[in-house]
């Protein structure tokens, strides 16, 4: 049978210099610079160096302690050139954002995630949302007093047209297969079946029978019908009015 040998007192040796090693580690204290020196510190203070140029945005760690490797310390961002917006899209619209479509013609998407995720909405509906990532590409000025983890209110062009015909979409309604809407005409209701594009809910693009300038009924009853004389009436403090 091999033998093999065993120096014990070289290995009780490194084991107790080591714990003396650790043992004056946890008396260094960063208000006292001189104890670092005999374990070949240079100094008491741990310089710490930013991988980019910003402004730090938070700090996770408050006060010393001991922290494994990758743990982050702080957040660092240059809110003045590299901001962001993560916007959460019905997946009903998503499939109607591109990359590289305007934002409020300024701003940019430059990312939509492959997957949607099941969220809850302000009203308690289940919902199925898609993140759309938004790159900031208007003048820094133009963004002033944006920053991080505000909320903003997204408009996402996904289409547009040079010259189109819209309506309020609460004038239209069905008959039978078709799309109508009540034209007022010489004070009366007169009924026009129309040819629709678009509808995003609040307008909807107009392709046949109505010409600008004509005066549209909005939220039509069931009870009307063509020929009825209608009045306007006003049905907000902004002036908006409606016919009846």
């Amino acid at each position: 049978m091999a033998q093999a040998n065993v120096d014990t007192a070289g290995a009780a040796i490194s084991i107790r210099e080591a714990e003396r090693t650790n043992a004056q580690a946890q008396l260094i204290g960063f208000d006292d610079k001189g104890l670092g020196a005999p374990l070949g510190a240079q100094s008491g203070d741990i310089p710490l160096y930013a991988p980019a140029d910003g402004r730090i945005l938070r700090v996770m760690q408050q006060s010393e302690t001991t922290l494994a490797t990758g743990t982050p310390i702080m957040e660092i961002s240059n809110i003045a050139n590299d901001l962001e917006v993560e916007v959460k899209r019905l997946s009903t619209d998503a499939v109607q954002v591109g990359l590289g479509g305007p934002m409020d013609l300024v701003d940019k998407v430059i990312r939509l995630d492959p997957f949607g995720t099941t969220q809850f909405s302000a009203l308690g509906v289940e919902e199925r949302r898609v993140n759309a990532l938004i790159a900031c590409v208007s003048p820094p000025a133009d963004d002033k007093g944006l920053g991080h983890g505000h909320r903003i209110e997204a408009k996402i062009v996904v289409r547009q047209c040079d010259s189109t015909l819209i309506t309020p979409a609460s004038a239209l309604f069905r008959r039978a297969k078709d799309w109508a809407v009540f034209v007022v005409t010489d004070g009366k209701a007169q009924l026009r079946k129309v040819e629709i594009g678009p509808n995003n809910g609040i307008e909807a693009q107009v392709k046949t029978r109505v010409s600008e300038g004509d005066r549209v009924i909005l939220y039509p009853s069931s009870s009307l019908s063509e020929s009825i004389i209608v009045a306007e009436r006003v049905i907000n403090q902004r002036g908006r009015r409606n016919l009846r």
